[in-house]
């Protein structure tokens, strides 16, 4: 079985369950969302890593888009791991370049009700 194709196939469902497959089979799958990642398939990795739940790699990608200011995938990466410090630091270089509503998606992402006020007072 290609897990290549497998996992582009995952990718572009419009809601995949990746619970009926053993264990074995999704180390393939992650295996093959870090060939995409360093192969410069960012989102798809993001998308296949956030469907197998391996919040360890979505972290380590949005990191990555955080330094390399790609912080659309950032966002996308860091989301679902409800990072308060991730996405904290995210959302403020948010607000650095004036995109209030995806600092807003960020903090509301954490939880972040301190900063949300901030957001609400301020701008």
């Amino acid at each position: 079985m290609s897990f290549a194709l497998v996992a582009r196939e995952l990718i572009n469902l419009s809601n995949p369950n990746v619970s009926m497959l053993n264990p074995g089979m999704i180390v393939k799958l992650e295996e093959e969302g870090w060939k995409m990642f360093k192969g410069g398939f960012v989102i798809e990795s993001i998308k296949l890593f956030t469907l197998t739940s391996n919040l360890e790699k979505l972290v380590t990608i949005g990191e990555w888009c955080l330094k390399e200011g790609k912080l659309v995938y950032a966002y996308h990466s860091l989301k679902g791991t409800r990072n308060l410090k991730l996405l904290t630091d995210l959302g403020i270089r948010l607000i650095s370049e004036n995109k209030f509503e995806d600092a807003r998606n960020c903090f509301e992402a954490c939880d972040n009700k301190e900063m949300l006020l901030f957001l609400e007072k301020n701008f």
